[in-house]
């Protein structure tokens, strides 16, 4: 605190004001201003950065892939008198890196990438591709040489952003590589229906590790410069509390993107569209948090796509851990919760291969106390938190994301206990049986519970 009865406190208090409200800070986006950089476009308009001190510059849109050079070389010719960052695909930052950019990656607002293939409607591409068939796909130039690895049977070409669709659609090529949040939505709106989409990590790509999307990096010798670290961890702060407010209001964020960014064949520049794409944005954020922390980046994902991607580039070279952390105060158990999370997926996976059909989960709940979707706050909480296919509030969808078919059955409060084992005994063929706490206190529980056969309780109520 500053005493004002010294003037040298407060003298000191206001240059320090004044140099921190003169920070400038050079974003160097990968792509035009969108849905995919709602946090940054709401903590503009909000006046978040300014707030902190930053004097936030957007530069112009460079070539795909040349991101990082970009930031390089505009903090050498400043004389590093600003603050350079970048955003890149992991995939394509560390090509950038092995060749020589010297810049760290820091924290990523996409906790995945979003890259899949689309198709049109009735094209059986997910049958195709996991057939190995020879499929002509369209893609970006920054992505030709991923997408040969990962479809190495494809007739892959390269085409203009602007030409993608428009080629698909002329039924010149039979996919295209897409970004998940925007030309899949803007390819719908075209022909009228969904595509067909096949993403490619996971699914038919098991092996198949991109690591994090939309990264943001800076110069490493910015890195080494306390006043830079500093402002880069005040523009970080800035950042994701933009997309906070992203999250609690996905419409008035869409309404900000509209205004920023300009006309693309990838979107439609309306409030409805980028609305939309801004909430499928917003699960990749969420996919970055780190004990309540968005962005923070998990060294483990990091090492696994990076050794998929067949680069040599050591961890230490690459990512810059200490900028933005979740503290070594707490502890994370989202690496366990990814890990229980590849093994059930593969459990199901093998249960479905050997019983010709996927394991089923009846989850029943009564009232609105229990955690899920009948609960007062659900549906904010899965705004504000989870993912849609990875959260408590959303359980068929995340048992669907799993391999796993969840059927969910609400009951009122008024429910009798009797009423409420009949509804347990007509799931005698789910082989899963889940009764949510806590129950009303007309409900004898544990009569309830008792009434679950042991090799249906999934919850160990038995034992």
């Amino acid at each position: 605190a500053v005493d004002p009865r010294h003037f040298g406190d407060v003298l000191a208090w206001a240059l320090n004001k004044m140099s921190r409200g003169a920070r400038r800070v050079a974003l160097q986006l990968d792509y035009y201003m969108s849905s995919q950089f709602a946090g940054v476009a709401v903590a503009m308009r909000s006046g978040l950065y300014s707030r902190a001190g930053i004097d936030l510059r957007l530069l112009p849109k460079c070539a795909p892939g040349a991101e990082a050079a970009a930031v390089s070389r505009g903090y050498e010719q400043e004389g590093g008198k600003a603050l350079f960052v970048g955003t890149m695909e992991q995939n394509t930052l560390l090509p950038a890196i092995d060749s020589g950019c010297g810049v760290k990656a820091v924290a990523a607002m996409f906790g995945r990438s979003p890259l899949c293939l689309a198709a049109l409607p009735g094209s059986r591409l997910r049958d195709r591709a996991g057939a190995g068939e020879v499929l002509r796909v369209g893609v970006h130039v920054d992505t030709e040489e991923l997408m040969r690895r990962i479809l190495p049977t494809a007739d892959v070409r390269i085409l203009p952003r602007g030409l993608k669709l428009q080629s698909l659609l002329a039924g010149e090529i039979d996919a295209v590589q897409a970004y998940d949040v925007m030309e899949t939505l803007r390819l719908a709106h075209d022909i009228g229906t969904p595509p067909e989409v096949v993403p490619l990590e996971g699914g038919i790509f098991p092996e198949v590790a991109l690591g994090y999307a939309q990264v943001l990096f800076a110069p490493q010798a910015a890195l080494s410069d306390k006043n830079h670290r500093e402002t880069l961890q005040t523009f970080l702060q800035a950042t994701f509390q933009g997309w906070r407010e992203v999250m609690q209001n996905p419409a008035d964020a869409a309404d900000t993107v509209v205004k920023m960014q300009g006309e693309s064949d990838h979107w439609l520049n309306n409030p409805d569209f980028v609305e939309r794409s801004t909430r499928l944005c917003c699960n990749y954020v969420k996919r970055t948090r780190s004990c309540g922390k968005f962005g923070v980046i998990d060294a483990d994902i990091w090492k696994r796509a990076t050794t998929w991607l067949a680069h040599q580039v050591p961890l230490e070279k690459s990512l810059d851990l200490n900028v933005w952390t979740a503290g070594d105060r707490v502890v994370d158990a989202h690496p366990v919760a990814r890990e229980v999370s590849v093994e059930t997926k593969q459990l199901a996976k093998e249960a479905s291969a050997k019983h010709g059909r996927p394991p089923q989960l009846v989850v029943v709940t009564v009232g609105s106390a229990a955690l899920g979707r009948t609960h007062p706050d659900g549906a904010r909480r899965l705004q504000l938190i989870s993912p849609d296919d990875a959260s408590w509030f959303s359980k068929a969808k995340t048992g669907k994301s799993l391999g796993i078919d969840v059927k969910e059955v609400d009951l009122p409060d008024s429910v009798t206990t009797q009423e409420l084992i009949r509804v347990l005994q007509q799931h005698s063929d789910a082989h899963g049986l889940q009764l949510m706490w806590p129950l009303p206190p007309s409900v004898d529980a544990r009569r309830a519970y008792d009434a679950i056969p042991a090799a249906q309780d999934v919850d160990g109520a038995h034992f």
